[in-house]
């Protein structure tokens, strides 16, 4: 081989086994490069969104797990507390059974205990009379004799779960003697208060005497028991000082017939009376303004969900029956049967749609009364001015069943007011007066025994205050309007 070959072949080996040494170096070169990727792909770690996921399912789980152990630890502290309401209840069945007499066994209506562990219950304990038909009452109920006592004693405690039930239980006191004669009959009488919780210590008189049998007043309960009375009509007055009724009565009376083996009961809604100051002509001007006169033989009427009450106020206030939800008031006497006298309530007017808008008049709200509390209440009249004339000193106000003024209602029923004698001065003197709303007449007299009225038909000498309708020409009408 000459020596020229020999160069070109060793050139050519030299170029393969270069090339070979690049291609092996680039291929370890991408070995490493896609172990380093694999490296890093495998230390990458948990995205934000997979730690959200699974701090999802925890959180669902922990809450189905805390859940259960909540609940868990709620039953087992209701399962003790009811334990020990049951020791309670048990305790004062055994009490009553103690004590043996149904007479002495009231109601107990909220007793609170604290036991050793912290924890608060409420004893409530509830008594009635049952007939030999199974009627329970309180004091009992009229038809039958008394045969026993039902004792329900239920026992609630603090944190009590809505869907638990109370510890309750019972138990029946039968008298130790006889307390039914079959010839004779039985007086049951019930009383009780505005909140209709009994009364105690409330005294009565029975017409006619029964002699030398005691009247006890009532019990804890609102009760008091006549045994063995004789068959006949009997007479039961409430005798309280101070005390008023749900019909505004100080001393209510019932009369029923007693007979043969029975029993007749006379229930009472009575309380300690509420005071009220009445504030006549509330809506008057104020001072420098005369006071109008108001009749010394002014009514008013007290009204409320349970019923109205005409009332002659003999002074500036009355004694009324502590109803919670208290009185709405009107000057006169408000009636709403037949006939009715409809002018003296505000709310009785239609819209006067003389004027736009259309005026109307409600009644004050409601005063509400407690037993023993004194409240106010102001009562809206209408206000007139009139002028002495002639000699006539003594003026009367009656009232007409004329409507005078348009969406004015009547009043068929006739209200005399008395003022007195109140135009003692000059001539032209002018009196201030006010009246309950509607139309009216106005009379004077020479003396409070004069029975020759003179009718006051003087337009001239009558102004009105408040609104209403003027004296006419003649027939001296005029009519006072609330709206």
């Amino acid at each position: 081989m000459s020596g020229a070959s020999r160069r070109r072949l060793h050139s050519f080996l030299f170029v393969k086994i270069h090339l070979a040494s690049d291609s092996n170096l680039e291929g370890r070169n991408m070995a490493s490069q896609r172990h380093a990727e694999s490296r890093s792909e495998n230390d990458a770690g948990l995205s934000l969104i997979e730690i959200m996921v699974s701090m999802l399912i925890f959180a669902i789980v922990a809450i189905g797990v805390s859940a259960a152990l909540l609940s868990t630890l709620v039953i087992a502290h209701d399962n003790k507390s009811r334990e020990v309401a049951s020791s309670l209840a048990a305790s004062e069945i055994d009490a009553v059974r103690a004590n043996g007499d149904p007479f002495k066994i009231f109601n107990v209506l909220d007793r609170t205990v604290n036991n050793a562990s912290g924890g608060v219950y409420t004893i409530k304990r509830t008594t009635a009379w049952v007939t030999p038909a199974g009627v329970a009452s309180t004091c009992g109920t009229g038809g039958g004799a008394l045969q026993y006592k039902l004792v329900t004693v239920s026992v609630s405690w603090q944190g009590m779960r809505s869907t638990s039930d109370p510890v309750i239980t019972d138990t029946l006191l039968a008298p130790t003697t006889r307390i039914n004669d079959p010839t004779k009959g039985t007086i049951l009488i019930s009383v009780v208060d505005a909140r209709d919780r009994g009364k105690k210590d409330v005294t009565f008189t029975v017409s006619p005497s029964l002699g030398a049998v005691t009247l006890s007043p009532t019990d804890a309960d609102g009760c008091s028991f006549i045994l063995q009375v004789p068959a006949g009509d009997y007479t039961i007055r409430l005798s309280n000082t101070g005390m008023v009724d749900h019909k505004q009565l100080a001393n209510p009376d019932k009369t029923l017939p007693v007979t043969v083996g029975s029993s007749t009961s006379f229930a009472f809604k009575y309380d300690d009376a509420a005071t009220v100051n009445l504030h006549y002509a509330s809506n008057a001007p104020p001072a420098p303004a005369p006071t109008p006169t108001i009749p010394p033989d002014m009514s008013a009427t007290f009204s409320n969900s349970y019923g109205v009450f005409p009332i002659a106020a003999t002074g500036t206030s009355v004694k009324l029956h502590p109803w919670e939800v208290g009185y709405q008031a009107v000057a006169g006497t408000y009636v709403d049967l037949t006939p009715s006298c409809l002018s003296v309530d505000p709310e009785s007017w239609a819209p006067d749609t003389r004027v736009s808008p259309a005026l109307t008049r409600l009644k004050l709200p409601a005063v509400p009364l407690a037993p023993l509390v004194v409240a106010d209440v102001d009562i809206p009249m209408g206000i007139v001015d009139v002028e002495r004339d002639g000699g006539d000193q003594w003026l009367t106000a009656v009232s007409q069943s004329d409507t005078a003024i348009p969406g004015q209602p009547a009043c068929n029923v006739m209200m005399t007011y008395k003022f007195g004698k109140l135009m003692t001065g000059g001539g032209s003197s002018r009196y201030r007066i006010a009246l309950p709303f509607g139309s009216w007449r106005l009379y004077t007299t020479q003396s409070a025994t004069d029975t020759t009225p003179t009718l006051f038909d003087k337009p001239g000498k009558m102004w009105m205050i408040t609104a209403g309708q003027p004296m006419a020409v003649t027939g001296g009408l005029f009519a006072l309007d609330p709206r």
